[in-house]
């Protein structure tokens, strides 16, 4: 496993981190980390996708699932209660590891490839911060009060997927920050794009869709997951 002539980093180096204390409202199936996909649960896929890319897999549950989501990982993962906040579920996560690489991965994004693991994984490892974005198909336009106010270049525009990797140090210096200043924002990348950091592009998949709605759900189970494999391009 190679990326630019670099061999991929060691296993005891790299960890993951997996948010998954949501409720899923708006799915309405209940907690996240048990709604099911083509048979089997999206923590069972979370831990399938990274099982041998990763040194550790951390994930945080709602407090009240904690013993049955163990039960089901097994030793593959630790399990961990989640925070009121997606940004406190991860915070929380990362103050457990100390790996030097440090990898973000939605549970509800379960349709990622290994292949698309290993390169976000190996340019973070150069670059210091990568991240997964699907380049849109049409220039878009900027909205105030209903109106069209501005057209943005579709080149100049990337909507962010999952997963996201950085250097450990890059982490603890983004969150200190968002602690220091009060910000919550909805995803990791976006504390660190506001230290300074520059995350680094990497080209996504679009079978890598969030599943938010019951139509996402739908989509998930009868269009990709039936061709989908996460070992296909390993």
């Amino acid at each position: 496993m190679k990326w630019a002539d670099r061999p991929y980093p060691p296993l005891a180096e790299i960890a993951a981190l997996v948010p998954a204390a949501g409720q899923g409202t708006r799915l309405g199936m209940g907690p996240k980390v048990f709604v099911p996909v083509d048979g089997r649960t999206l923590l069972a896929w979370a831990v399938a996708s990274l099982s041998g890319l990763v040194g550790r897999i951390l994930i945080g549950v709602p407090a009240a699932d904690v013993e049955r989501a163990r039960a089901e990982v097994g030793e593959a993962a630790e399990v961990h209660p989640g925070g009121p906040t997606r940004q406190e579920t991860v915070r929380g996560l990362f103050s457990l590891c100390q790996e030097r690489i440090v990898v973000l991965n939605d549970l509800v994004h379960p349709f990622v490839t290994r292949d698309l693991f290993l390169r976000v994984i190996e340019v973070a490892d150069i670059r210091g911060a990568a991240m997964a974005f699907l380049p849109p198909q049409k220039p878009c336009g900027r909205c105030q009060d209903g109106l069209v106010t501005a057209s943005i270049p579709a080149r100049e525009i990337g909507f962010h997927q999952n997963p996201q990797a950085y250097h450990h140090d890059i982490l603890a210096r983004s969150f200190q920050r968002a602690v220091d200043d009060g910000i919550e924002l909805q995803s990791t990348w976006e504390l660190v794009v506001r230290t300074g950091v520059r995350v680094h592009a990497v080209p996504g998949d679009e079978r890598n869709i969030k599943i938010t709605t019951p139509f996402d759900w739908e989509v998930a189970n009868k269009v990709i997951a039936p061709t989908f494999s996460e070992s296909s391009s390993k």
